[in-house]
C-alpha cells in the first residue's frame, strides 16, 4: 500500500492547549447493583484513563484531526492546520441526563458473571485475536489503578460471544451488542483509537446478511471505522515518536484486512483506497510478541490483499493478461515463502502436517484465490485442473472443521469460502465421471453451511445462491463421453508443496503425459509469450501426483437414483431457513458477483431463488 509518491509530513506536532479539549468527562451515574441480579458485576460509568492504562496515549487525550488538504491547496503560502483549530468544536462535555439513565436502563455498567466474563476473554483471544490484534488481554482486566474502556469490553464480549461454544455466552452476545451500540452512538468513549478498535470487533457480529440493507450490517460498521480512522489519521505512517505507532499500523492493517474480506465476499467497492495510504506492511516487530500468530497475521494480510485485487478486477472485467500474470505469480509466492507452522502440508514429503486450526483457515484463502482465477466462466466449460484441486483441498478441510466440531470458531466471511468451494463443484455436474467425486465434496459444504447458518445469516444466503445454481446445472445435458483435462504447468506450481490426503481429487489431475478420464492422451499446455496456449505432448515436469489408474480411482457411472441425492438434501436443509429470505427489492446474495454468464437465466430480482 506504499503511495510512489511519498509525501513527507509532520506527524507530531505539538498541540497547543487551545487546540483541543478532551472528547468527555463522564460524570458518574448512581449504581444500580443492589437492583441488579447477584451473578452480575457492577462498575462506575466514570471509565476515565488511569496512569497506566496502555490503550490511551496523548493523541487519545488530546486527539487531533488528520487534514490533508495543506498539501494540494497552500501553493506558495502553507496552510496553517494548526490554527484552522483553534475554535470550539460544539461537542458538549458530557451526557444529558436522559443518556445516562437510558445507559443505566441498558445495565451497560454491569458487567457478566466471573464465569462468563472469564471464558468470554479466553474465547476472543484464542479465536479472536489472531485474526485482529489490536486489544491486549491486559487492557481487559481491571486492576486497583485501572479501568478497561466500557465501550472496548463490551466489543470483545460481542465478538467472543460469536466464536464461544458455550450455550450461555451465545445467548448474551445480542444484549452485549446492544450495550456496546448504545455507548457507541451516545459518545460514551472519550478515547478515539478505542472507538475504532471496538467498531473492528463488532464486525464479528454479523447479524444480518448482505441481502438485507441494514444499519446493523458488517459492511455499516467499516465505513464508521474508516471514516473515523481517516480522521485520525492511521491511513499514514505514524512518527517513529508516536508510542503508539506499532498500534496504529496493526489497526489500520486489521480495518484493511477486514474491508478486503466484505468486498470480495459482496462483490462491492472498497471503502479503503490503497494508493491513499503510505503505511508500510507490518514487520513481526509491531505486534507485542512476535510468534506464529504474528507470522499468521502477516501471511493472513497479504492473501486477503491479493485475492481482493483478483475479485475487484473480475467485478469490473478488467482482468487482463498482465494482471492475471501478476495475481499468479503472487498466489505462486505465497504458497511458496509461507512459514512452515503456517503449511498443510509438508514441503519436501507432501504428507499432511499435524492439524493446526488456524493455519487451515489461511490455506482454504487461498485455494479460494485460485478457484476464482480460473473458475469457468462459461456454461458447461471443463472445470480447469487448478480449479478442481483447490476445491477438493478446501472441502477436506472444511470436513475437519465439520468433524471437530470448529465450524462454530469461524468468521463469517467463510460463509463466501464455503460457497465459492461449492461453485467450483457443481461446474462438474455435467460431466458425471467427475461428478461422482465432486458431489461428496459438495455434501460437505452443504453440511458446513447448515452449521453456519445457526451463527451467521449469510450461510443461509449462501445456500439459496448455491440451490440457484444447481437447478441451472442439472437442467444442461450430460456429457456420457470422454473428457480431457487440460493441464497447465503454470497452474501445477499452486500444489507442487502439496499432497493428497486433504484432495480426493488429487488422482484425477496430474502433470502427465499420459493421463485422460479415462484411457486417452492429456495434452500439457504452456502459454506463448503473448499469452496463447500451445499443446505441447513432450513436456514433462516432476510428477508430485500419485500414478494409480483413473478409470479406477472413479468407477462405475452413477446411476439415476443417486444423481440427485445432494440436491435432494441441499432442498431439504434450506427449506428450514425459506422465511429469513421472504422479502421482496433486490436480492445481492454475498458472492453470487462470481456466476456471470453460467447462470444467466437465474432471475435473481423477482424470485429466481425462491423454493
Amino acid at each position: 500500500m506504499q503511495s510512489p509518491h511519498r509525501r513527507k509530513r509532520k506527524h507530531d506536532r505539538p498541540q497547543s492547549p487551545l487546540l483541543t479539549k478532551r472528547l468527555d468527562s463522564r460524570p458518574a451515574a448512581p449504581s444500580t447493583t443492589s437492583e441488579r441480579s447477584q451473578s452480575l458485576v457492577a462498575i462506575t460509568p466514570e471509565i476515565a484513563p488511569r496512569q497506566n492504562d496502555t490503550s490511551r496515549t496523548d493523541d487519545d487525550v488530546r486527539p487531533g484531526s488528520y487534514l490533508g488538504r495543506a498539501e494540494y491547496v497552500s501553493g506558495t503560502v502553507p496552510i496553517d492546520e494548526e490554527d484552522a483549530t483553534r475554535y470550539s468544536s460544539g461537542r458538549s462535555s458530557g451526557l444529558a441526563d436522559e443518556d445516562k439513565r437510558y445507559l443505566s436502563d441498558l445495565r451497560v455498567f454491569e458487567l457478566p458473571p466471573r464465569s462468563l466474563y472469564d471464558s468470554l476473554i479466553a474465547s476472543f483471544m484464542q479465536h479472536c485475536y489472531p485474526w485482529m490484534p489490536i486489544v491486549e488481554s491486559s487492557e481487559l482486566r481491571a486492576t486497583e489503578t485501572f479501568q478497561p474502556s466500557l465501550l472496548l469490553l463490551h466489543s470483545v464480549f460481542v465478538a467472543a460471544s460469536r466464536v464461544s461454544l458455550a450455550p450461555n455466552a451465545v445467548a448474551s452476545g445480542d444484549v452485549f451488542y446492544r450495550k456496546a451500540k448504545a455507548l457507541y452512538h451516545l459518545g460514551h468513549e472519550a478515547a478515539p483509537m478505542n472507538v475504532v478498535r471496538s467498531i473492528c470487533l463488532l464486525l464479528w457480529f454479523n447479524n444480518s446478511g448482505p441481502e438485507h440493507i441494514s444499519l446493523d450490517a458488517s459492511s455499516f460498521w467499516l465505513h464508521m471505522g474508516v471514516a473515523l480512522a481517516h480522521q485520525l489519521g492511521l491511513h499514514r505512517e505514524p512518527s517513529p515518536k508516536q508510542t503508539d505507532a506499532k498500534l496504529r499500523r496493526r489497526l489500520w492493517w486489521t480495518l484493511f484486512i477486514r474491508d478486503c474480506q466484505i468486498a470480495t465476499s459482496h462483490g462491492r467497492p472498497r471503502t479503503i483506497n490503497p494508493e491513499d495510504s503510505n503505511v508500510r506492511p507490518l514487520k513481526l516487530d509491531d505486534f507485542s510478541v512476535p510468534n506464529d500468530d504474528a507470522s499468521l497475521f502477516l501471511a493472513f494480510s497479504e492473501i486477503c490483499s491479493t485475492l481482493t485485487d483478483l475479485t475487484e478486477s473480475l467485478v469490473r472485467g478488467t482482468l487482463g493478461w498482465t494482471k492475471q500474470i501478476s495475481i499468479e505469480t503472487r498466489l505462486h509466492s505465497f504458497i511458496r515463502d509461507l512459514p512452515d507452522s503456517l503449511r498443510i502440508c509438508d514441503k519436501q514429503t507432501g504428507h499432511v502436517l499435524p492439524y493446526n486450526f488456524k493455519s487451515r483457515q489461511l490455506n482454504v484463502m487461498f485455494f479460494t484465490a485460485i478457484m476464482l482465477l480460473h473458475r469457468p466462466t462459461t456454461p458447461g466449460a471443463i472445470p480447469s485442473a487448478a480449479a478442481l484441486l483447490a476445491s477438493s483441498f478446501s472441502a477436506g478441510i472444511f470436513e475437519d472443521f465439520l468433524a471437530r466440531g470448529e465450524l462454530g470458531f469461524l468468521a463469517p466471511v467463510f460463509n463466501f469460502h464455503l460457497m465459492t468451494a461449492a461453485y467450483a463443484q457443481l461446474a462438474c455436474f455435467k460431466y458425471p465421471l467427475l461428478w461422482l467425486k465432486a458431489e461428496c465434496e459438495l455434501e460437505i459444504v452443504n453440511k458446513c453451511l447448515v452449521e453456519m447458518a445457526k451463527r451467521y445469516p449469510t450461510a443461509v444466503g449462501a445456500q439459496r445462491v448455491i440451490r440457484a445454481v444447481f437447478r441451472t446445472v442439472s437442467a444442461q445435458k450430460r456429457h456420457e463421453g470422454l473428457i480431457h483435462i487440460t493441464t497447465d504447468l503454470e497452474q501445477m506450481k499452486y500444489f507442487e508443496l502439496l499432497g493428497p490426503d486433504l484432495c480426493s481429487k488429487w488422482s484425477l489431475v496430474r502433470p502427465s503425459a499420459q493421463n485422460t478420464i479415462p484411457g486417452a492422451q492429456l495434452p500439457l499446455q504452456r502459454r506463448t509469450a503473448i499469452g496463447h496456449l500451445t499443446v505441447d505432448t513432450s513436456l514433462e515436469s516432476p510428477n508430485p501426483f500419485p500414478r494409480d489408474n483413473l478409470h479406477m480411482q472413479l468407477g462405475a457411472q452413477p446411476t439415476p437414483s443417486d444423481e440427485l441425492s445432494f440436491g435432494d438434501s441441499l432442498l431439504a436443509d434450506i427449506g428450514v431457513h425459506d422465511s429469513y429470505f421472504a422479502t421482496n427489492g433486490a436480492f445481492t446474495a454475498v458472492g453470487n458477483w462470481m456466476l456471470g454468464d453460467c447462470t444467466a437465466d437465474v432471475d435473481w430480482m423477482n424470485g429466481g431463488l425462491e423454493a
